[in-house]
């Protein structure tokens, strides 16, 4: 039987999703995006589900090249997802577990 009891794990999360299917640990900790991913493919799809727990409100980034417009280009294409629905249909197909989470808030950026 597993024992109840935070500790750290320093396993990769989808060793620790195995560890949740063979019942090692009763829950795991990760972000929802990582979780949601791993968990709606084979050999994991609809077994899990997300708690509802928001453990951390810290925001994602998307790192880019000093230079270029590469930041540019990505605030549009996110930009472009959201207004044309194809955001919330990617979400629907990939991260089922995320369905009617909110799109990213596309924000100003430490350096510009």
């Amino acid at each position: 039987m597993p024992t109840l009891g935070a500790r750290p794990c320093a396993r990769a999360p989808i060793r620790r999703l195995a560890d949740l299917d063979s019942g090692t640990v009763e829950a795991v900790t990760t972000d929802n995006a990582l979780f949601a991913g791993y968990a709606a493919h084979d050999p994991y799809e609809g077994r899990f589900k997300l708690a509802g727990v928001d453990a951390s409100d810290e925001p994602y980034g998307i790192g880019v090249p000093e230079g270029g417009d590469a930041k540019g280009t990505i605030r549009r294409a996110l930009q472009k997802m959201i207004d044309d629905g194809s955001w919330e249909r990617a979400v629907e197909r990939n991260l089922p577990l995320l369905k009617g989470t909110a799109p990213p808030v596309l924000r100003a950026a430490a350096g510009g």
